[in-house]
């Protein structure tokens, strides 16, 4: 038997929202926003170089009259939906040209929506014995399924995807895919304003059709079914069958799939090339199927700068005393540095990387010499106090200064001046930037192609250290040709940025001191008060159950309990219980209040009180790491542990504040800007009410 060609069917405009929603923020450094291009392409590449079809079309929902047909069934359909913000639709052209690139023929239609396209072609794709695969997230698809027709539908994230056969079909839903129309009149659906019947959830229209087969049967049979759900169906008979209507892929679009205009010949890989570049999608090149991928012999020639990647520097390692005392810099008005540690925070150092001049580095060997001898030549013989650093995560290579002892407390933060830091510039040029490893930094500013410059063994960064100064040289002097068009960037760099970045590895290095003892009381006092609230619930339950299950506390609130549902969203599981749904029932049973202090000091227990005595030193320290690449308004973040969320809104949370101490002699200092954004937007804008109000001290 011949093997059937196949047809992937991408439902466009659905896999672009999601694509759009998962990458809200991406664009490019001229700020033309890309996130749902992006996240398009991740998914429909991908999907393509997995399923390897034969075919490829997108359907599409024409702006305005695609759903003008069924606004005549009813004027309600879709009515409630929130339009998307205005860079979605700024890059929907940019995205039709990318697919133009691609060679997928865009297909959209008056009065019929892209899965109505999409039927069409199934249908027509059947008929020549092609299997079809249809790609989207609009679960609406799922009545074409077929032995000829497979969806494949897209869940949370660029992966998360569920393929429906008519075997998995019936195992997830207990009907067949040819009921599943019957299900929607039913049931109803809320995201396209169809009514469904009234007071029937999916659950009991599942039952009915196991029962009944169709909707017509449901109703011949109404003097079966039980009073209360009988007069639903009797009520809402004319929704039922108006929801099947609006529902139901219409299979009869005026379009013709001809196999010769999507079988992918029309692919431009130059075009595609030129778009990615433009975009600046660098790493999906990577995932073009081969039809779309630029002949090795039509490529283009890299033109690197030299110094990044060729005449590379003299390197010579230091690993003796004798060595390390004739080490000589020439005491450089600035310094490229690099480092190794094997532990967190600077400690275990490895590797020194040091170079006044590309062409000259030093690799010192902190295995093999001792440390007190290697900061003492560095501040008195090198006297690399005097010099200006410059380098890539040069946070980390300060903190490795801090452990071998190089410590001068009348100095800034006690270490050397930061003139530049790449990883922190090409933030500063770009505050979305995606990938910020140096290897991304050297393949976007420089077009280098090699083999990953991060996380290198010891080994390897001894071979390859004047590869990585001359990229961070280079990259360095391309950030500054960059800052010099933007005084104002120029300002915050040096007034700011680089500053702060010694303070940083200081505030990172030195940790801060927790009070063990005091948060094992704590968790004592705590784990008795959970006790508490256990038995109080348990006892407004009738019946012990695991409060932490949100199905099982469903079933208690819901069905024993028999709380209001009005207002409740409700999941393909049941009922919401979370924070937001239950704030809805505050007031209904004393249950609510009672979970509602559970979760918090199960909470406050698990992640504070418990785990941050686990993360302290020797000393009893604690060390988090603060970032200033990953926020993009440019404020500090902070990580392992996050020391910017320790609680503060009840009494409990301020006790785990409590145990933060200062050492002798010192105390900490509580300071936080009062409405920060509002009052720069006050000032931005120059709205004299606002301003007003602010200098009168009203809480805005």
């Amino acid at each position: 038997m011949a093997v059937r060609k196949k047809l992937a069917i991408i439902d466009g405009k659905s896999v672009f929202y999601r694509g759009y929603y998962a990458l809200p923020n991406l664009s490019t450094k001229d700020g033309t926003p890309t996130g749902g291009v992006y996240g398009f392409s991740v998914m429909a590449l991908e999907l393509i170089k997995k399923l390897k079809p034969d075919y490829v079309a997108v359907a599409w929902d024409k702006p305005k009259t695609n759903i003008r047909a069924r606004l005549k069934l009813d004027p309600n359909y879709k009515a409630g939906r929130k339009p998307a913000p205005p860079d979605f639709y700024e890059q929907i052209p940019i995205l039709h040209e990318l697919l133009d690139a691609f060679g997928w023929k865009l297909y959209e239609l008056d009065d019929y929506e892209a899965d109505d396209i999409m039927g069409t072609f199934a249908v027509q794709a059947r008929a020549k014995d092609i299997e079809t695969m249809l790609i989207t997230s609009d679960l609406d698809a799922l009545q074409l399924v077929n032995s000829h027709v497979h969806v494949y539908a897209l869940k949370k994230g660029f992966s998360n995807i569920e393929l429906f056969r008519p075997e998995t079909f019936i195992l997830k839903y207990g009907i067949t895919p040819e009921q599943f129309l019957d299900l929607k009149a039913l049931k109803g659906d809320s995201s396209d304003n169809i009514p469904g019947v009234p007071g029937v959830g999916e659950k009991t229209a599942l039952e009915l059709l196991k029962e009944y087969k169709t909707l017509d049967n449901v109703y011949k049979n109404l003097d079966q079914i039980k009073e209360s759900t009988r007069k639903k169906l009797e009520a809402g008979k004319d929704s039922a069958y108006l929801s099947k209507k609006l529902a139901a892929i219409w299979i009869d679009a005026p379009v013709e799939l001809k196999i010769d205009e999507i079988d992918g010949s029309q692919a431009r890989p130059q075009k595609i090339q030129e778009i990615f570049q433009k975009l600046e999608f660098r790493t999906l090149a990577n995932q073009l199927p081969e039809v779309m991928r630029v002949a090795e012999s039509d490529k283009p020639s890299v033109q690197r700068p030299v110094s990044s990647v060729q005449n590379l520097g003299k390197s010579v390692v230091i690993a003796s005393a004798d060595e390390l005392d004739a080490l000589d810099l020439g005491k450089p008005k600035s310094v490229i540095i690099h480092s190794r540690a094997a532990g967190k925070h600077g400690k275990d150092p490895q590797l020194l990387i040091l170079a006044s001049d590309p062409k000259d580095i030093f690799i010192l060997d902190l295995t093999k010499l001792n440390h007190e001898h290697v900061a003492r030549v560095l501040t008195s013989k090198i006297q690399i106090l005097d010099s200006k650093l410059v380098g890539y995560d040069v946070k980390s290579s300060l903190k490795v200064l801090l452990e071998l002892g190089m410590d001068l407390p009348d100095r800034q933060a006690g270490m050397p001046e930061v003139e530049h830091d790449v990883q922190v510039g090409a933030f500063l040029i770009n505050p979305l930037i995606r990938s910020q490893s140096l290897t991304d930094l050297a393949s976007a500013e420089l077009g280098y192609e090699g083999t990953s410059l991060d996380d290198l063994t010891p080994e390897d960064l001894l071979h390859r250290a004047s590869e990585i100064v001359a990229i961070i040289h280079a990259l360095e002097q391309r950030q500054s040709e960059q800052m010099s068009e933007l005084t104002g960037l120029i300002k915050v760099a040096q007034d700011i940025e680089w500053p702060v970045i010694p303070v940083l590895a200081r505030m990172e290095y030195t940790g801060i001191e927790l009070n063990t003892g005091y948060l094992k009381d704590m968790s004592d006092r705590v784990e008795k008060r959970i006790k508490e609230l256990e038995k109080d619930i348990y006892k407004q339950a009738e019946h012990e159950f695991n409060i932490g299950s949100p199905a099982q506390l469903a079933e208690v609130l819901y069905s024993k309990l028999n709380l209001p549902t009005a207002g409740i969203k409700k999941g393909k599981t049941g009922y919401s219980t979370a924070a937001s749904e239950l704030d809805k029932l505050r007031g209904a049973h004393p249950i609510i209040d009672l979970i509602t202090s559970y979760r918090e000091v199960t909470k406050l227990k698990n992640t504070y009180i418990d785990t941050l005595p686990q993360q302290v030193d020797e000393n009893s320290r604690l060390h988090t790491t603060f970032s200033l690449t990953i926020a993009p308004t440019g404020r500090l973040s902070s990580s392992d542990p996050n020391l910017q969320n320790i609680p503060v809104r009840t009494d409990l949370g301020r006790e785990i504040r409590t145990a933060f101490v200062a050492g002798p002699e010192h105390v900490l200092i509580s300071a936080d800007y009062s409405q920060f954004e509002l009052r720069l937007a006050a000032y931005l804008s120059k709205d004299e009410r606002l301003i007003d109000m602010f200098n009168r001290d009203v809480d805005v």
